[in-house]
């Protein structure tokens, strides 16, 4: 037997071309060579000897190359598929001599089956192996032939643990994480950021200095043309074109670039400056980021250098230019226009002559506000960030290794610092290593994002590596994590990292994050050299050319026609914006008809008012919840917010009733003749023809909405004044200049003066002023134009004031007189009315003597007693009323004039009423139309929830806070005065009780109402009254009559709360056209419609024309169908809330009131701050008694002169209160030693109402 193996060896080797015999291998699987009956055990029973016995029966093949020819067969073709283009995997790393012995050992076993081998000769193999380092030892050449050594088998776990050898050892650095985009983030951090990617960006084109060397690549170009021109061979004609070209193309380029750093230089410019807009509206710094620009100066020198340049440049331009036109054209027509198109290209792309150069530093060390208004909204925004705080798991092989500690964000920079170390030991070489990035909250995590870390190259360690930013992004979260890797190392300094073949496969390549966008992705593609027939980047491969599809149109010549985008196009046409909103149904641009056909025509600020309304609902929808908070400006604004909301609503759903159509409206029926409509047309028919006296039909006017009348102006003619406050703190002994109220002797004539009043009217931010006359009872005559150049609105306010004009000497030295003006006129406010522009517009004028809102504490002034007869007006100044008023005679209206709009009407809307009562009441208001036309009476109004009901139902008697009563007021003057601190916006929605509580907001009706219901709980007989007042329009006022006296009957105004007599002259309400409560609507079909000349009898058929009468079909609904609540809740309003408005405010008008004096020192009198603190309660309760006020005063004004005077509002909002103070003109006083005083002081009530005062004064030390 064992002669018979021998040969069966000697001819299997005969093949091997006489190679001679190698030691023999070591034996790995006995008992599949032994049989299923041998054993192990056996096997080890069996002496030495007899193991060397059996590797003579072992076949051992041989280490040489097997030839290709016997691998594919003698019909075999050699095929290299790399070579025609077909992808061809990486076949893993094999010994040569491992892979011959496999070969060898194939073709022996079976020479015709060739399944084992590719078309290329080489050994089919997977592309990856299971395991990414051999499991067993990688032993070297020279120890192949070690011995097996056997031992018993044992459960000893350390054997299995790998040694620290084959260990690797990965460092991650986190410093800290920024967030780039964050839902929380404040209109100013997001202008911050965009500052900061502006700015980087100018960085990068200063760095690039691409403007610098393409000029001296032109300049050099130009050079080399010059050269080759003056050689004047024709040989050169061709290349001179061909320099030409050149030096066309490459000036376009070079002026683009210029362009294009000076378009990014000013852009950065425009982002600060729109930061620093926004922190001056908001009051308030919120985020450290600042920029700093640093001009320098330019000498007489460098200034002449630069425009020798600049003339030399543009020279060169233009004969370049003039060059580049063809011969036909004449080239002394076209240079004038090539000079001008040279110097456009200059300007764009050059910095001007004398010019100064900018230079930007952006830091993060602004200095954050400190007050309590930007304390509350860091709060706010902090305790937002402490409920979402981040953490950081990091990923090794999809498998999570650790992670940190939550991190909550910082309110101003929204990042935070980490700077921790993380060493990572790994078996496995790294596939794919990341973090994940995670937001947690009280209830769950969230992962924001995924982003993969980049590996460290070969030999780099953690202190060799530099810090990388590392951007992850999703649709809410945005931002970049700074850290940096390394191979970590042992004790002794041995690098564990992988080895050489880990560095040879692509695998690092899935460990890069692929970019998003196009560029990105196509310089990523050219970095990494990745083979694009590889299977496994197919998807990136399809990803870039989607990328290529969506950035090249189908037609290549589509991309040269694409000026601009979709965007940038309808953001750039103000028309196209119009058209698109009066689509869409906006409120404000639904009605108009006519929209001019060139953006040119269309009147200027008609989007303003839309921007600014879109920025303010951004700014509330950043810091106004669902319900707001205790901050009275936020309540406000949430209040002011819905009841825009719900008059949009309601006007939507009326377009949406006036679509649906009746069958009378779309069928036109006629009706079926009869003897009386026959008749009717045959005596038409002998008619006598009368061509010279035409039948007319009256045309009806046609409204002009939303328009701007350019042409129309407004004219206010002064007539006189009475009564006008004179000074009463004169000096009449020569005196230094510069104090108010003095003069010099040469300067008598002002002395003797009392008072120099003047009249000034603004509108539109157009002011026009009189004349300045002389006395209490001063007489202009004269006439004030002012052009109406804006779009007018009905809430558009003109304002006429009356102040007096101060004449003080300036002189220091007597002997300059003559020859130097010494005199400067100053003016003090005395007092205001304001008119609106719905009342001139629908009146057409407005003409009589009307009373000015003073102040009864004017501070430098007093009322002049009456010494003279005043004819007609005589009973009034003797009034209680009238002897502390300043009346202004004057006259107004509009040439031409302006046709009225006509108001929203809500017809259209669904009624909640039965339709037999929403027809009767249809009638009744024509049956009062035809009677009295400008009488205009409402009987079905619209409510919150967007439908109509009869006003009737909105009246039920409600019971009124209690207040605390002071000086003598009674409860009815205490509910009138706490419905006039509500404030008041034009809407044509009627609000509840309720509703107007809740929101602290209403419209002049709704206030009207719910003072009528407050009144009628006080034993008192109370009616809404529907009239006109030529200083107040359209407006509504309570008429009531205590049922005590029912003689007597007075009218409210629920603007001021003030209360008058039917016969009171200064009463507000100059027509009466309808009276309404609860049991029903009384329109006034008196000839006379003043309310001192009518009669109140509502009794009598033949005054009133009631809409319910006894025997009417149609009833008057009854209390049960009321729609106001039975009780309303009044809640206190928090003193905290008080306390951080004056505190607000008193700061804003500080501010406001320095900024508005110019180039002028403002000094603030501390102690007459303190003084006039203490007066402002006492104004609040005493009423208008001013005695105390004044014993407050006395020891101020008994060492200074003053002027000054307090100023009661209803707060609305902090710009209104700027407003008025501006209004007042106080800042305009420019003595140089002056000082000024202010004090604010805020009074709560319930509901959030509060009663504001604001107490301003300007004194000077007496001499």
């Amino acid at each position: 037997m064992e002669e018979a193996v021998q040969k069966s060896r000697r001819s299997l080797n005969a093949k091997d071309e006489a190679e001679p015999p190698e030691s023999p291998p070591h034996v790995t699987n006995l008992q599949e060579l032994l049989g299923a009956s041998a054993s192990v055990a056996e096997f080890k029973e069996a002496s030495p000897e007899n193991v060397a016995d059996l590797s003579q029966i072992l076949y051992y093949p041989s280490s040489q190359a097997v030839v290709t020819e016997e691998k594919l067969g003698s019909s075999g073709r050699v095929r290299f598929l790399e070579e025609e283009g077909i992808y061809v995997p990486t076949l893993p790393n094999v010994r040569w001599k491992m892979r011959s012995k496999m070969e060898r050992r194939l073709v022996t076993d079976n020479p015709a089956n060739n399944k084992w081998f590719q078309e290329d000769g080489e050994l089919k193999s997977c592309e990856e192996e299971m395991l990414d380092n051999p499991v067993r030892p990688n032993f070297d050449e020279e120890n192949i032939t070690i011995g097996t050594i056997f031992k018993d088998c044992n459960q000893d776990i350390e054997s299995f643990i790998p040694s620290s050898d084959t260990m690797i050892l990965l460092e991650l650095q986190l410093n800290s994480l920024h967030f780039t985009q964050h839902p929380l983030f404040t209109n100013e951090h997001s202008l911050a950021q965009r500052l900061t990617e502006t700015f980087y960006c100018y960085q990068k084109k200063l760095a690039a200095r691409s403007f610098e060397r393409m000029s001296k690549r032109l300049t050099a170009l130009r050079h080399a043309y010059e050269l080759l021109r003056s050689k004047k061979d024709e040989e050169m004609q061709e290349k001179i074109k061909r320099y030409e070209l050149e030096i066309k193309d490459l000036r376009t380029t070079t002026l683009l670039e210029g362009a294009a750093e000076r378009s990014v230089l000013s852009a950065v410019l425009a982002v600060w400056q729109e930061m620093q807009d926004l922190r001056e509206r908001q009051g308030f710094v919120g985020c450290p980021t600042k920029l700093t620009v640093n001009q320098g100066t330019v000498s007489d020198g460098r200034r002449k250098r630069e425009e020798k340049i600049w003339k030399e440049t543009l020279k060169q331009i233009v004969r370049e230019l003039r060059r580049e036109k063809t011969e036909e054209e004449n080239e002394e027509s076209e240079g004038p226009d090539l000079v001008e198109k040279a110097a456009k290209l200059l300007k764009e792309s050059l910095k001007p002559p004398g010019e100064p150069e900018m230079t930007l530093l952006l830091t993060q060390d602004l200095e954050i506000s400190s007050d309590a208004r930007s304390l509350k909204a860091q709060n706010r925004l902090q305790n937002h960030l402490q409920r979402q705080k981040i953490c950081l798991k990091v990923l090794y092989n999809n498998s999570e290794v650790c992670q940190t500690m939550p991190y909550v964000l910082d309110s101003q920079t929204f990042s935070f610092e980490m700077g921790i170390m993380l060493p990572l030991s790994a078996v496995h070489w790294p596939q794919n290593f990341s973090i994940q990035i995670l937001e947690q909250s009280a209830i769950k995590r969230t992962i924001l994002s995924e982003v993969s870390l980049p590996l460290p190259e070969k030999g780099c360690t953690r202190e060799m590596a530099q810090v990388e930013k590392v951007f992850f992004g999703s649709e809410t979260h945005s931002g970049y994590v700074l850290c940096k890797t390394g191979w970590g190392s042992d004790a002794e300094g041995n690098l564990h990292q992988p080895s050489g073949r880990f560095w040879e496969t692509s695998c690092t390549v899935s460990t890069r994050k692929v970019p998003k966008s196009s560029e990105e992705l196509q310089v990523w593609i050219d970095r990494s050299r990745i083979d694009p027939n590889n299977p496994a980047n197919s998807e990136i491969i399809s990803k870039a050319k989607e990328h290529a599809l969506d950035d090249s149109s189908a037609d290549p010549l589509t991309s040269d026609l694409n000026f601009c985008t979709e965007a940038e196009f309808r953001e750039g046409d103000a028309r196209l914006k119009i058209l698109e909103l009066r689509e869409q149904g906006h409120p404000g641009f639904c009605n108009m008809k006519m929209v001019p056909i060139n953006a040119r025509e269309l009147p200027e600020g008609l989007l303003k008012e839309l921007k600014e309304r879109n920025w303010q609902q951004s700014r509330q929808s950043n810091f106004i919840e669902e319900e707001a908070d205790d901050s009275l400006a936020n309540h406000r604004a949430w209040a002011l917010n819905s009841i825009r909301e719900i008059k949009e609503k309601i006007q939507r759903q009326g377009r949406l009733s006036s679509r649906r159509k009746t069958m009378r409206e779309l069928v036109t029926e006629d009706l079926v003749p009869d003897i009386g409509t026959l008749g009717l047309t045959l005596m038409a028919w002998f008619q006598p023809s009368r061509p010279l006296r035409p039948m007319r039909k009256p045309r009806p006017h046609v409204a002009l909405p939303g328009t701007t009348a350019l042409s129309t102006t407004l004219i206010i003619n002064v007539v006189s004044a009475l009564q006008v406050p004179t000074r009463k703190d004169l000096d009449l002994e020569p005196s230094s200049a510069g104090a108010f109220f003095e003069s010099s002797p040469t300067n008598a004539t002002f002395n003797t003066v009392a008072v120099r009043p003047f009249v000034e009217v603004s509108f539109k931010g157009a002011t026009a002023r009189t004349r300045a006359a002389e006395g209490a009872n001063p007489t202009w005559n004269s006439e004030l134009q002012i052009p109406i150049q804006e779009e007018v609105f009905d809430h558009d306010l003109i304002s006429i004031r009356l102040f007096d004009e101060i004449v003080v000497d300036v002189l220091d030295d007597e002997r300059l007189r003559d020859i130097d003006v010494h005199t400067r006129h100053e003016k003090a406010w005395l007092g205001a009315i304001n008119i609106p522009f719905s009342a001139v517009q629908r009146t057409s004028k407005i003409d009589g003597t009307f009373p000015l809102n003073m102040q009864q504490l004017l501070l430098g002034y007093e009322q002049e007693e009456q010494s003279r007869q005043f004819g007609p007006l005589l009973g009034p100044l003797d009034s209680p009323r009238g002897s502390s008023c300043t009346f202004l005679n004057f006259f107004v209206t509009l040439q031409p004039p302006m046709v009225a709009t006509e108001p929203e009407t809500t017809e259209r809307l669904e009624c909640l009423e039965s339709s037999a009562l929403e027809s009767h009441l249809e009638n009744w208001n024509s049956q009062v139309t035809a009677l009295f036309s400008d009488r205009k009476v409402p009987t079905l109004v619209a409510t919150s929830n967007g439908k109509t009901v009869c006003v009737t139902r909105l009246f039920r008697p409600i019971n009124p806070p209690e207040l605390k009563e002071s000086h003598g007021r009674s409860s009815a003057e205490l509910a009138s005065r706490f419905v006039s601190l509500i404030p008041r916006t034009s809407s044509s929605v009627c609000l509840s009780a309720e509703e107007i509580l809740k929101l602290c907001y209403g419209d002049i009706m709704s206030n009207a109402i719910l003072l009528t219901c407050l009144l009628q709980s006080l034993n008192m007989d109370a009616w809404l009254l529907v009239g006109w007042g030529f200083t107040r329009g359209a407006a509504y006022f309570v008429l009531t009559k205590n049922k005590e006296s029912p003689n007597e009957m007075l009218i409210w105004d629920i603007c001021t709360g003030q209360n008058f007599k039917l016969d009171d002259p200064f009463c507000p309400a100059t027509l009466a056209w309808a009276v309404v409560n609860h049991e029903n609507i009384w329109a006034n079909i008196q000839r006379e419609s003043a309310p001192r000349r009518m009669r109140f009898d509502l009794s009598r058929a033949s005054d009133w024309l009631a809409a319910f009468a006894p025997a009417s079909i149609v009833a008057v609904p009854g209390p049960e169908a009321a729609l106001q609540p039975e009780t309303v809740q009044f809640t206190r309003t928090p003193e905290d809330s008080c306390k951080e408005l004056v505190a607000r405010l008193e700061s804003s008008l500080k501010d406001n009131f320095m900024t508005w004096r110019t180039n002028l020192r403002t000094r603030w009198n501390r102690h007459c701050c303190s003084v006039l603190r203490k007066v402002l309660p006492i104004l609040e309760n005493s009423g208008h008694s001013k005695k105390e006020a004044m014993r407050e005063l006395q020891p101020l004004i008994a060492a200074h002169k003053m002027i000054g005077f307090p100023l009661h509002l209803t707060y609305a909002d902090d710009k209104e209160v700027i407003r008025t103070l501006f209004s007042t003109q106080l800042h305009s006083l420019r003595d140089a030693e002056i000082e000024f005083g202010i004090a604010v002081a805020a009074f709560p009530y319930v509901n959030n109402a509060v009663s504001l005062w604001v107490f301003i004064a300007a004194l000077s030390h007496r001499r």
